[in-house]
């Protein structure tokens, strides 16, 4: 499966579907530290990109590399 919901809110109303085979580069901007999440932006073939934090940046990153055939950094 290609598609990964993120960006989800408490509530569960706001999401996007991200393509995953659509994604041209990945900006990982490390660790929060106090709060222990990560962060992300995620570039599409299409000129878009998608602020992740935390689970979202995680689950997407871990997805890609599953797609790639990678091992888990």
């Amino acid at each position: 499966m290609t598609l990964v919901r993120v960006n989800e809110s408490d509530s569960g109303g706001d999401f996007v579907l991200l393509n995953l085979r659509a994604v041209a580069r990945v900006e990982c901007h490390g660790f929060d530290s106090e709060q222990h999440r990560h962060r992300a932006t995620i570039f599409t073939s299409g000129g878009g990109s998608v602020q992740l934090v935390g689970a979202d940046a995680d689950r997407v990153v871990s997805a890609l590399e599953d797609l790639a055939g990678q091992p888990r950094l």
